[in-house]
Formats: structure tokens, sequence, C-alpha cells
């Protein structure tokens, strides 16, 4: 009997599990870089009274991080933790997110059991330890609670940005507060954007002395490299090198764009039955990752380039704003679009030039599109959703506005 070949190249299905751009990463083996991150957080945890919260933009990688934490830190040091993990809503008050939190936490109850004298032993049952929550717990509440708790806790709330009761995070800066001055054995790590640590810290400035703040910046292009490698390792391929640049530079930062960009360009590569993943690989992918990016991004874009004039520069001045430098929070002024937008349309062009477009990409017409603050003349601005930034660039290369080697020269 003679053996069939595969319809499918099985590398093509197994990459779908290495290179994932639509859920984080649970496997240490798939990450890459952060190593200074994960010093800072497991020094948070290894001193009692100290909390932690890790913030930064949207799409770094934050819940990826969290989820291979037990992985990466010293077991010595993760091992004497027990962990407890929520996200937070919309929806979620005080009384809410603790009662969440100790769900999360199984602890022993003991029951008396009928009989004669002390023949009879206890009844024991695991009950969760918000079962030992009043309705309407307050901080001190929390903390007799975490007081009775055996284990060491490390409770991680993520999405932490998503809790917008003001009232709530008050009483979250009281409760690491109080934890901080019992020195109760469990440590809180908030996983959330820098709005909320400056409301949580605004709340209780106290907080500062027993809160390490850890910024998580987008990713450095070697880190970004070191994904793709690593992943295409794992099927028995490689990145050509004269190209291993491209994709961390496309994706600005951000691992989202990375896994989506690898995971095409290593299947087209494939689909042509080579090994090597090259340029021409890496610009079919393109088109392909441009397809499927979320709706939502595509539309936004839609909305903000649109002009029935020809002539109109919304799309080259929405790409020089993706173009531009920006700060580690993700903000860039209007001086930084000068350079990019002058470079897209080959001569020079000053701020005056493309003001207008920036104040209309701020207004309900064009998305908004970006976040102004500041004020005149200080202005600063922001993506609305960060993730938009590798999508315009993308975009731009697709349309010819610029080539991928424009953004090593900016």
């Amino acid at each position: 009997m003679v053996d069939r070949l595969p319809l499918v190249d099985p590398r093509i299905i197994k990459l779908g599990r290495i290179f994932t751009p639509a859920t984080p990463i649970h496997d240490a083996d798939l990450f890459s870089g952060r190593r200074r991150l994960f010093v800072r957080i497991a020094d948070a945890i290894n001193q009692i009274g100290m909390h932690c919260i890790l913030f930064g933009e949207r799409g770094v990688g934050k819940t990826s991080l969290i989820n291979i934490l037990a992985e990466v830190i010293e077991p010595a040091v993760y091992s004497e933790m027990t962990v407890a993990r929520i996200n937070c809503d919309t929806n979620d008050d005080y009384a809410r997110l603790m009662r969440k939190l100790m769900q999360e936490i199984i602890t022993i109850r003991e029951t008396p059991s009928i009989g004669f004298g002390n023949l009879a032993s206890p009844t024991q049952s695991k009950v969760p330890a918000s079962d030992m929550l009043p309705d309407k717990p307050a901080p001190n509440d929390v903390l007799i609670l975490l007081q009775s708790l055996p284990a060491n806790w490390l409770l991680i709330v993520d999405e932490f940005d998503r809790l917008t009761d003001t009232i709530a995070i008050r009483l979250m800066s009281d409760t690491i507060k109080v934890l901080s001055d019992r020195a109760v054995s469990a440590t809180f790590l908030l996983v959330g954007v820098a709005t909320n640590v400056d409301s949580l810290l605004r709340e209780h400035r106290s907080i500062e002395r027993c809160l390490a703040q850890i910024l998580m910046p987008r990713m450095a292009p070697e880190e970004l490299g070191e994904i793709v490698s690593k992943g295409l390792a794992q099927v028995d391929m490689e990145m050509s090198e004269s190209d291993q640049w491209y994709i961390p530079a496309v994706s600005q930062g951000y691992p989202h764009y990375t896994h989506l960009l690898a995971l095409h360009s290593a299947r087209e590569t494939l689909d042509r039955g080579r090994d090597v993943v090259e340029r021409k690989d890496i610009e079919a992918a393109i088109n392909e990752a441009l397809e499927l990016t979320e709706r939502s991004i595509q539309d936004n874009y839609a909305l903000a380039v649109y002009s029935a004039n020809p002539h109109a520069l919304y799309r080259q001045v929405l790409l020089a704003c993706a173009l531009a430098e920006t700060d580690e929070f993700g903000y860039f002024n209007s001086q930084d679009v000068r350079e990019p937008l002058s470079h897209i349309m080959g001569r020079r062009y000053d701020v005056p030039a493309f003001a207008r477009h920036l104040d209309a990409f701020c207004k309900d017409g064009r998305g908004p599109t970006l976040i102004k603050e500041g004020r005149r003349r200080r202005y600063r601005y922001q993506f609305t959703v960060p993730l938009m930034r590798p999508f315009i660039i993308l975009r731009g290369i697709a349309d010819g506005l610029i080539q991928a080697e424009v953004l090593s020269d900016l």
C-alpha cells in the first residue's frame, strides 16, 4: 500500500497554535522578552506589605504576561503563594469586585456533627471565601478575611481600567493601604492603563510607598523578532536573514500584529513549498492581515479618511500620525507629525497645513480617531484605539503611500 501525502502540510495547522493574534499567550515557551518586568513584579511579590500595578497601553501584552507569570517567576517565590484572579467589568462596584475575587478562594468550613459529647467529628466542607463577607463589605472586612486565611495570596485584578466606579477605586485604595499597614500576607496585582493609576493614587496618595508602579511599554523590535524566530523554529522554519527586521518594524511594538503577520507569512511560505520566509511572503500576508483585522478598526479607518475630494490629505495625515514618534504612553504632538508627512508627500509640510486635519480626527465626524489633551499650542494626541497605528501603517504600505524601509528612517 502506497502512503498518501497529507492534503495540507500539518505545519499550517500547527502554526495556528503558535501564533495567536486573537488571544493572549498562555505558554511561556511562546512568550518573549519582558524579563526586567518579571523581575520587578517578583520583587513586589516578595515583600510583605507591597502591592503592584502593571499598566500600559492596550494591546502591549499585559494579559499575556500575567498568564505565564507562574511559569517565569522563580518557583521558590511563586510556589509559596496561592493565586486568585478575576477580570473587572464596567458593572463592578467594590462589593461585587471583592465578592468575585473571594469566590476564587476556597476555604474549609467545619460544622459540628450531631452526636454525644466529643465523640462525633465535625463535618468539613469546601466553601468560597465570599461566603464569609458581609453583603456590603468594607476594606476592613476584606482585611479580617485575608488575615484568617492560611495561605499567602496573590490577588490579580485584570482589566482594572474597566472599573469606572469612583467609590470602588477609592475603596480599593483604602484596601491596599490597610493591608500594607497591617503587613498582611496578601498581595494585590492590578493590571490596567495609566489613567487608572492616576485615579488610584489620587484617592490615596499615601499608598505610593506600598504600590510598585510598573509601566509595560510596547515591545522592542528585538523582542518581537524573538517571537517570530522562536515560533518558526517550532515548525522547522526560519525567516530570511535580510528580512528579519520587517515584521517587528511594521508591528510598531504591538505583539498582536507580530503574531498576525508571522502566522500568515509562514503559511504563505509553506503554500509556496518553502521553509524560509521571505519578503514577498510578508507582503502577501499584509493583505491577509488587513482583511482579518477587527471590523471595528477597519470601519474606524474608513470613517477617519473618507472625503469626496480626491486631493484631500486625510489618509496621508493619519498615516503620518501613526508614524509619529510617541512617548511611553502613546502621545505625540503636532510637531511630531511634520517630518513623517513631509516624507510621505515628498515635500516640506509645516503644522498649519495639517492642523485642521488633526482637529477633525478628534471629532465624532471622523471617529473620533484621536484623543486631544492639553491646551492651545501645547496639545498632545493619542490614538483612541492604539492598535489602529499598525493597521494604518500596513494600509499605507498596501496602498503604496510608503515603503516599509521608511520605518527605520523616521
